[in-house]
């Protein structure tokens, strides 16, 4: 077999044994955009230039195909379309979930995924992004981790929960508007890769990509985040998070009979979402649902979607 790049898109006829998409196929949502130039460099496809690449895959069509190289095991279709805007959208994918070939969780596909199309993007051959990606997630504060984003939301979200229930409830430890706003630094700060906190899912964690999310599923102002950077938007979409968050509290206090654990479990809720925004799964997980959506008044339901999924990321993280 030969390995080359051609000037001209790839299609089926440059790689052999290739095998369809498994019959256990996902269909998740994206929301990459990409420009004029940047869709012209996706429609070319990859062939490997040498065995070391494991990615080759080739666009027909609207779809981007992407295929394991070595096994011609298929991982992916992506389906582009253009929006109102007039950018290119990867809107959505169906995911291999082969077991024989991809022993990854939904999140580790997408970031794997979304990695190849913007090295595609950028016209330049790409590393291994399988290979990367199971170094990188070996490493503590991978962004990909559930867990490690929940790590770092948590002591935003109990500073929130003690600021609106230490006047009301005895034991439970005071906290301030200024606190609020530390943690909120400290939470921006880490995402838009100003500390080393966390790590992983890099071309995700942009104005562009994120911070678009943040202003759609948070309510934010388009207008007034036009031009703004990453950082400046998770600013104002924590903020909008507390003040969801004071409400439900508020409501809380003035209910008949409130139990503290059922308020701190419908956090952990709210919680769950927030962080799938921040990782790019919540159309997943949470369809069409936004922040606002999150009130004390349907806590019941979103308490049992909530179990709901947290037993299915519990089961994702399981996988080697």
């Amino acid at each position: 077999m030969t390995w080359e790049i051609k000037d001209e898109g790839g299609d089926t006829h440059d790689w052999q044994g290739l095998q369809p998409l498994h019959r256990d196929a996902l269909t998740l949502p994206l929301s990459l955009r990409f420009r004029d130039e940047q869709m012209a460099n996706i429609r070319q496809g990859f062939i490997p230039p040498a065995m070391e690449y494991k990615w080759f895959c080739y666009f027909e069509g609207e779809t981007l195909h992407l295929y394991r190289s070595w096994t011609g095991s298929k991982a992916a279709e992506v389906l582009f379309v253009r929006d109102s805007e007039g950018w290119w959208l990867a809107s959505r994918m169906r995911l291999s979930l082969d077991p024989d070939h991809f022993g990854w969780s939904l999140e580790e596909a997408k970031s794997i995924i979304e990695s190849e199309i913007a090295f595609y993007a950028a016209g330049q051959v790409p590393a291994d992004g399988f290979a990367q990606m199971l170094q990188t997630a070996s490493q503590a504060g991978y962004f990909g981790s559930p867990s490690v984003v929940h790590e770092l939301l948590f002591p935003f979200f109990h500073c929130l929960l003690c600021k609106g229930v230490a006047p009301h409830i005895e034991g439970i430890p005071a906290r301030s508007v200024a606190d609020v706003v530390e943690e909120n630094k400290r939470v921006t700060r880490a995402i838009s890769r100003q500390t080393g906190e966390v790590h992983g899912l890099e071309a995700w964690r942009t104005a562009e990509q994120l911070g678009k999310a943040l202003i759609h599923y948070f309510e934010l102002d388009e207008g007034w985040h036009a031009g703004e950077d990453l950082a400046f938007t998770l600013s104002e979409g924590l903020a909008a998070v507390g003040i969801q968050v004071s409400e439900v509290i508020l409501a809380f206090i003035h209910a008949p009979s409130p139990t503290l654990d059922g308020l701190i479990q419908y956090l952990k809720v709210i919680q769950d979402f927030v962080v799938s925004v921040m990782m790019g799964t919540n159309s997943a997980y949470y369809p069409d649902l936004v922040l606002a959506d999150f009130s004390w008044a349907r806590r019941n339901e979103f308490a049992a979607q909530g179990r709901a999924m947290s037993h299915a990321r519990a089961g994702e993280e399981d996988v080697e």
